[in-house]
């Protein structure tokens, strides 16, 4: 039996991105991945599961912020 279930969504900054849109791009990634854990079809696919949705932003090449989003 699988314990832990995982989706991502992952966000990518050009490296002139301000501080305005990545919070912006941020908020809409938060709320996107509620959606997509909220989805029945996902709902019924994992059988008793530990869901964890998990948001990943980067920056050119740089790792900006991850966090896993509590639903």
């Amino acid at each position: 039996m699988v314990t832990h279930s995982y989706i991502l969504e992952l966000k990518y900054l050009k490296t002139d991105a301000t501080e305005a849109e990545a919070e912006k791009q941020w908020a809409e990634a938060v709320e996107q991945i509620k959606t997509y854990a909220a989805d029945k079809k996902l709902q019924s696919m994992l059988h008793g599961s530990t869901l964890h949705p998990i948001v990943i932003q980067i920056k050119g090449y740089d790792l900006v912020k991850y966090e896993e989003i509590k639903v």
